[in-house]
């Protein structure tokens, strides 16, 4: 879970609607010109994110295809005055229209990859 950690916190808009990462990569970027230290070019506000960004978890290719079809579920799930949860309704219905039959694993991977996000929205709603 690691990895969805990072993708969302990294997702993340910042005050001007960019995600985080958009902003570490400009930073990244710009030190690459150096050829100097990172550490005393990056902005203190990036410091947190920093570590992340540039050792950010990678995903085992084995699981890929349960972000792939986690990420089809979170850009259709419904939102009011804010996203909701993912329903067995919302993922039975995505699992017969592509006519997949999920495991147990598979389940549980998908409503824990929903559960993580939803945490990772509280931490960064409070910053």
């Amino acid at each position: 879970m690691r990895f969805a950690e990072a993708e969302f916190f990294l997702s993340a808009p910042k005050k001007d609607g960019k995600p985080l990462r958009w902003h570490l990569q400009i930073v990244h970027n710009a030190i690459g010109q150096f050829g100097e230290s990172q550490a005393q070019h990056i902005p203190e506000e990036y410091h947190e994110a920093w570590d992340m960004f540039v050792n950010s978890p990678q995903i085992p290719l084995e699981l890929e295809y349960l972000w792939k079809g986690f990420l089809e579920l979170h850009n259709a799930r419904g939102a009011g005055m804010a996203p909701e949860s993912l329903s067995y309704s919302d993922v039975d219905a995505w699992a017969r229209l592509n006519r997949i039959t999920l495991q147990k694993f598979e389940l549980s991977t998908i409503f824990a990859l929903d559960r993580v996000y939803f945490k990772s929205m509280e931490k960064t709603s409070k910053k």
